[in-house]
This record gives structure tokens, sequence and C-alpha cells, in this order.
């Protein structure tokens, strides 16, 4: 049973109109409920690309187009690791309505893991034109922006998410890593215990280990070298083969002058490149 109560507002919209197509275009006798439900309410990748590819060949066969199935299809590709043929899908829901900035953002995202920056930003842009407000689009464009080292535009996009509302951890995680590589270490040290503050128990490990190798960071900047060694160690503990933070632990006892300690580190380094 699809349940539209429990839907966030766009995909409420989008079963309805899903609903309407089930209805009327002829595919309620080619077309099982069950199949309908698992493609617009996704639950596991595989179901969901076979319910949703029933649903294409259907209104295919009909000559009617839809626009869900292809979306919801595509990021179930992409969880499956299946890229080229997830942007496929973007491409045709884009086509189809390209008037809805989520297929732009989901093409953007995918684009992303291929680490296509200039495409990614493209589509998180186009996606902002038509919804000035989409905080997923804005923290997207601040990733192009973070990899291809333009700092100060990637704080502005992570602003512009956080202040668009909503509940997204990303720009909150990633603004201090901005800050920090743009040189405003006070920022960033406020920023990512903000971070802490606000996500730590729904960040995953390798989350925490990153927002504490960059307040490692800042306190190197500010010259407070056991206080960096600390959070190092921190980061490290969240995440054993953080070779970064192995490295920057080493550096600072050896400054110190523990020469034993750095030796340490150095050792587990060696290790970690030869896996």
């Amino acid at each position: 049973m699809v349940l539209l109560s429990k839907q966030p507002g766009w995909r409420r919209l989008g079963v309805i109109a899903c609903l309407l197509w089930f209805s009327f275009v002829g595919g309620g006798d080619a077309v099982s409920p069950a199949s309908f439900t698992l493609c617009i309410e996704p639950h596991n990748a595989e179901a969901t690309i076979s319910s949703c590819t029933e649903m294409i060949d259907e209104a295919n066969k009909a000559g009617r187009s839809v626009y869900w199935p292809y979306v919801n299809r595509g990021i179930a590709l992409r969880k499956q690791g299946e890229l080229a043929r997830a942007i496929e899908d973007f491409d045709a829901a884009i086509k189809t309505v390209p008037t809805d900035p989520k297929s732009f953002v989901e093409r953007g995202n995918t684009y992303l893991q291929i680490a296509d920056w200039k495409r990614a930003d493209d589509d998180f842009d186009a996606a902002i034109k038509l919804d000035p407000k989409n905080a997923k689009a804005h923290a997207g464009r601040a990733i192009c922006f973070g990899k291809t080292k333009q700092f100060a535009e990637a704080v502005a996009e992570d602003l512009a998410a956080i202040q668009a509302g909503g509940t997204l951890m990303l720009p909150v995680v990633n603004l201090g890593t901005y800050y920090l590589a743009n040189g405003e270490t006070d920022k960033a040290l406020e920023t990512f215990q903000r971070a802490l503050s606000l996500y730590h128990h729904l960040l995953s490990a390798n989350e925490l280990a990153h927002i504490h190798y960059g307040i490692g960071s800042v306190h190197v900047r500010r010259q407070e070298l056991t206080e960096a060694i600390n959070e190092y160690t921190i980061a490290i503990g969240f995440n054993k083969n953080y070779s970064d933070a192995y490295f920057m632990r080493a550096q600072l006892f050896q400054l110190q002058g523990d020469l034993a300690k750095a030796e340490e580190d150095r050792k587990v380094l060696n290790n970690l490149s030869q896996k």
C-alpha cells in the first residue's frame, strides 16, 4: 500500500502522478501493484531496479513517458555501482521533465562519484536555477568547488546550503574543511565543533575522524602541538587506517623530541602504504 501521508512533499506529488499513470495509461493489467509500490517507494536497490524497469517497459509499449521510475531506478543503479546506467536514467528523466531540480541533483551526485567535477557543477547549477533554495544542490556545488580548490566559493555554497534549511549534515561537516583551506582557522574550529555538537550521534566513524583531523590541523596552525596530537590520536581511534593523521602525528612527535613515538607512527604508515 502506498502511504501518501508519510511521504515528503515532492515524493507525495510523484506518487500521485504515478498513481494516475498506473490507473489510466493501461498499465493496470501489466504492472503489478507490488512492482508499482517497490518502484515509487524504494526499499532495496535490486527490487527497485526490477520494478521500475517493469514500469518503464510498459510505459514504452504504451507510447507514454514516465519520470519517477527513471529517477528511482537511477538512484538504485548508482547504489549498485552502475554509474553509467544511472546517468542514462537521469538523462531520460531530465528529458521527460526538465523543470524538476531533483533529477539534476541526482545526476550531479553521480558525476561526483566519477570525479567529473565540471558536469557535476553544471547539474547542481541547473538545479539551483530551478530552485535557488535547494540545499542539496548547494552542498553538491560546494564539493565541486572544494575539489577544484576554489575554497572561498565552496564556503559560500555550503553556507547557502545551511541557510536553505533542512537537516543536511554534509554542509556543516565539510564547511570546516573549506574554512581551514581558505585560511579562516577560527571559523573552521567553530564549524568543526558545531558539527560534533549537532551530529555526533549521526556521523560515521570516518566522518568523525575527518572532523577531529580538521581540529588537529587548526591547532597545528596555532602552534598548539600537544592539542593537535590529541586530536590526531582521536582521529586515528575512529579510523585505524588514517594515514594523514599518522603522518601529521609523527611530524609533531618529532618536533617535540619524542623520536620513539614518531618512529612508531612511521612504521604504521609504511605498513599502510604496502596494503
